[in-house]
């Protein structure tokens, strides 16, 4: 609890594109606090007042990118529900095992 979440690594681009994505609106609100993702319709207005260009491509990821939010909105509201994104987890054991083969390796070359 508290703090500031990490997040995963992004490009300029991809920063960029996901400043959009909240410029616009990350989903559409439905009846009853249900939220789906936005629309082509939506992205179509978005680009015609802003007088922005968007590629197909980034219409598409804005789509998608609004679908993902939209399902991660919706398991968010269970009690204990995990952060949607996590930093790989390492696997302390693994990573000992891995170093001690390294250094027998290392050993028996040296002799």
């Amino acid at each position: 609890m508290g703090g500031k979440p990490q997040m995963p690594p992004v490009s300029q681009y991809e920063q960029t594109l996901i400043e959009t994505l909240f410029d616009i609106g990350p989903v559409t609100q439905l009846g009853m606090g249900g939220t789906v993702a936005i629309t082509e319709a939506e992205i179509g207005w978005y680009r015609l007042n802003r007088r922005c260009h968007l590629t197909t491509t980034e219409c598409g990821l804005l789509r998608t990118f609004s679908r993902i939010y939209a399902q991660a909105l919706g398991k968010a509201t269970e009690k204990d529900a995990p952060a949607p994104w996590r930093p790989a987890q390492i696997n302390r054991a693994d990573v000992a095992k891995g170093f001690a083969e390294w250094a027998a390796k290392m050993k028996e070359q040296s002799t």
